[in-house]
This record gives C-alpha cells, sequence and structure tokens, in this order.
C-alpha cells in the first residue's frame, strides 16, 4: 500500500529532517577518535579512500568533485560531506561491492543532492549496489526500513538526512568491529592487521607503520589492472596543479606497488633465493611478462623526487611521474593505451 502523505504533514516532516540532520551531524561529528586524515593530508586521503572504493586515485578524485558540486547548495558541506563519502567507501568494502557498484550509489546520491530528496527507488536502487545501506540508513533515522520507505514515497526524505544517517551508522558498524583505525582515511591511529592478501614473494607480510601501504600493494592485482589505472591517471582532463600533481604521483606509486607484486623485478632488487641453487631468483605473487617489465622500468625511471605543493604529503619530497622527452611520454601512453597519444 503506498503511503500518501498531506501538504501539512509533509511540510512538517520537512522540517523535523533539518532538525533531524543538524543533530545528526553533531553525532557523527562526535564519533572520530582523532582527527580525520583529509583535514592533514588531502592527497594522501584520495589514496586510502581509493583502496576502498576500488577507484584509481584519479577517478576517485573526480567522483569527489562531482559529488562535492551536486552537493554545494545542501546543508551537508565540508568536512562532513567528506566524511560521508568516506563512509561511502568503507560501506563499498563492508557489502564487498564491486567499484562500479560504488559508481551508481554516487550517482543516486549526487543526483539526490540535485533534487533534494530521495526516492523510493533510490533508497532500494541503493540498497541492491549497496547491500545493507536502506536498513543502516532507517536505524540511522530511528526507524524500520518500512518507515524509511514511506517518508520517501512522500518525497520526504531529504538526501542531507538520508547520507548523514547512513554514515552515523556505518562509522557505528566499523567502531563496534574494531576498523576505527586509518579506515579508509576516515581516522588516524593505530596500524591494524593488514589484509590476508599475501605481498611480498608469496609470503605473508607483518603489519607495518603505516598499514594504508600494505593495503595499497594488495589492492595490486594485474599488470593489467595498473596499467589501466595508469591510463585513467594520465588521460584525466586537470584543471589544477594540484589534480595534475596527485595523478604524477599516483602513476609512481602503482609502479613502486607492482614492484613489490612481482618480488622486485622492476627496481632489480628481488631477494627470494632458490633454496636448491642458492641463487636469487624472484617469486612474484602476480604473473608479469618481461615486455611489462621492461615498460614498467621505464615509467619507474621517469619518476623524479620534488617539492611541488608539498603541503599535500606528509613529507618535503614526494615522487612524480615527469617524463624527460615527449618521445619517451609518447611511448608510453601507447603502451598503456591512453585516449590521446
Amino acid at each position: 500500500m503506498i503511503f500518501w502523505v498531506s501538504r501539512p504533514r509533509q511540510s512538517l516532516v520537512r522540517l523535523t529532517s533539518v532538525l533531524t540532520i543538524f543533530c545528526l551531524t553533531a553525532s557523527l561529528a562526535s564519533a572520530a577518535e582523532s582527527q580525520p586524515h583529509w583535514m592533514i593530508n588531502e592527497g594522501a586521503w584520495f589514496g586510502e579512500v581509493a583502496s576502498c572504493f576500488g577507484f584509481s586515485v584519479a577517478e576517485t578524485a573526480q567522483r569527489w568533485r562531482k559529488l562535492q558540486a551536486a552537493a554545494a547548495s545542501s546543508v551537508l558541506t565540508g568536512p562532513e560531506l567528506r566524511r560521508f563519502f568516506t563512509t561511502l567507501a568503507i560501506l563499498t568494502q563492508h557489502a564487498q561491492s564491486t567499484p562500479a557498484d560504488a559508481a551508481t550509489a554516487l550517482q543516486i546520491f549526487e543526483t539526490g543532492f540535485i533534487q533534494g530528496h530521495l526516492t523510493t527507488v533510490d533508497v532500494r536502487t541503493l540498497n541492491v549496489y549497496l547491500p545493507g545501506a536502506r536498513a543502516l540508513m532507517a536505524q540511522g533515522l530511528g526507524g524500520k526500513p518500512e518507515q524509511l520507505e514511506s517518508v520517501s514515497n512522500a518525497g520526504a526524505l531529504l538526501t542531507s538526512v538520508a547520507a548523514v544517517a547512513l554514515g552515523s551508522q556505518v562509522e557505528k558498524l566499523v567502531t563496534a568491529q574494531g576498523q576505527g583505525s586509518t579506515q579508509c582515511g576516515l581516522w588516524s591511529g593505530s596500524a591494524p592487521t593488514p589484509p590476508p592478501d599475501s605481498t611480498k614473494g608469496g609470503m605473508p607480510t607483518k603489519p607495518l607503520g603505516t598499514s594504508k601501504v600494505e593495503q595499497y600493494i594488495a589492492s595490486i592485482k594485474s599488470v593489467d589492472d595498473v596499467k589501466r589505472r595508469i591510463r585513467d591517471a594520465l588521460d584525466e582532463d586537470c584543471g589544477t596543479g594540484a589534480c595534475v600533481d596527485v595523478n604524477a604521483s599516483e602513476i609512481c606509486d602503482l609502479v613502486a606497488a607492482l614492484d613489490v607484486r612481482v618480488d622486485y623485478q622492476i627496481t632489480g632488487s628481488f631477494t627470494s633465493v632458490d633454496p636448491k641453487t642458492g641463487i636469487a631468483k624472484p617469486q612474484p605473487t602476480i604473473p608479469v611478462s618481461q615486455s611489462d617489465i621492461k615498460l614498467m622500468k621505464l615509467i619507474f625511471s621517469q619518476c623524479k623526487p620534488t617539492n611541488y605543493q608539498y603541503w599535500k604529503f606528509d613529507r618535503l619530497l614526494h615522487v612524480v611521474y615527469t617524463p624527460s622527452t615527449k618521445e619517451i611520454a609518447a611511448t608510453i601512453r601507447k603502451a598503456v593505451g591512453t585516449k590521446t597519444q
């Protein structure tokens, strides 16, 4: 049965929603255990969020800007919108959804922010791509899924209210499961155990001081995946120096992470030894051809240290992809299959 709400009652629901968002926002903000990473380093935050969404850093930055633009006229902006974006990344990882699923969910919220509210179809579709989202959103509003749909049927489910309600419950879920520290860039804190996916010479890795590095390395699933992410970074139409710098750093990070996955064959410093002969022999955890190693060596040779826009990084110097010649740049673009050569 369709739930209909009269005009006076609909207005009351909207007013209640506006008041609710301020309460939810305050609750959500107080849930953090320490300073959010994005307030320290936006470039690093993109990298952490990207690993949870399954996007490249360049695509993550692009999708963030689209969501930011869509929500510009809403009451959910600034730090709280960033927090919501991060909680969507966490939910994507928790629900084991794909990057395509996450992209659809983000599109639903982008459209919702522009229209001002979410429809029942939006809520149900969101639950398909991010299983559990509907129930979490309802819990965040203190009701049941059926009540949530009654409000959305009336056109009174404000997107900002829905976003904060969902985000607050995702944070509670993460905290309850002991995953609060450095979870997709949401909090800074102690390092959790790295993912079970092994990254070094076929052997499980031990926790490091910066577990996000281990997570980033483990996100490399194949050479083709690295090529795609490099292609995305090179193809992005950047309008600012910050965008160019983040993408250039991402290219070098991808090759460096791949180097670990293929047992340091790119840098030539592999340490695995054949127990029978005692001779150093690489033991990659993902397959790689000699032609791909040659290409990655060429790309890595174009990575150079710089202090450009140093304030976006944890250290004064960082490494960026800077081709020495146009010919080298063209060769690399052709090899990874960019749109423009």
